[in-house]
């Protein structure tokens, strides 16, 4: 079995196409459906049946210009290879409290129904070992600002604004070329983080 970590896909969005993410983020795509249809090549290319895929947050798209997508994105779930564990976004916290009575359990099921293989409302800690054989606890949240100290955190939310902090990387797809990370990059990127970067990085 082997972990890959993703964020941010934002499937079937239409908003993409006026204000969203196509236009805002510059997401190299004619259309919603080349965007979804690259992304999840990709993902099959990378993560087998086994395999597991974190999605940490926005897997989905919902907000006042776009309330019906979430709908046909949820069933995305199914043409992935892989199991999905999703740690919730901002996106499906607005579900949860528009379409679902703020009922965490109610939309938990609901998403185990349609695919996931896992849902978590807040944050996801896991062990893992990293090149030199250590333990290593990787923090797993949507939003940057939510890190763990004594973890190397994980996080999208801010879609291509930054890639690496000193605390951790973004896992999203707009910085990773649409594409899954697996746990050896994320390993190899926290070792490069600790070795080579400095103030001039970090300021």
């Amino acid at each position: 079995m082997n972990l890959f970590f993703t964020a941010d896909t934002h499937f079937c969005d239409d908003f993409a196409l006026s204000l969203g993410h196509i236009k805002r983020d510059g997401r190299p795509f004619k259309n919603v459906n080349q965007m979804d249809r690259t992304m999840i090549k990709n993902f099959n290319k990378k993560a087998k049946k086994n395999d597991i895929i974190y999605c940490v947050g926005d897997f989905l798209n919902y907000n006042s210009f776009d309330l019906n997508s979430w709908k046909r994105g949820i069933k995305v779930v199914k043409k992935i290879k892989a199991k999905i564990v999703l740690i919730f976004g901002n996106q499906e916290t607005r579900i949860m409290k528009e379409k679902f009575d703020n009922d965490f359990l109610k939309f938990k099921q609901f998403l185990l129904d349609a695919g996931f293989y896992e849902v978590h409302e807040k944050g996801l800690e896991i062990d893992c070992v990293d090149n030199d054989k250590k333990n290593v606890k990787l923090y797993l949240n949507h939003y940057p600002s939510l890190t763990k100290k004594d973890c190397f955190n994980l996080f999208g939310h801010i879609h291509n604004r930054c890639y690496v902090k000193r605390y951790g990387i973004n896992v999203g797809v707009d910085c990773n070329y649409f594409n899954l990370m697996s746990l050896k990059d994320v390993l190899n990127l926290k070792e490069s983080i600790e070795k080579y970067m400095d103030e001039e990085v970090f300021y």
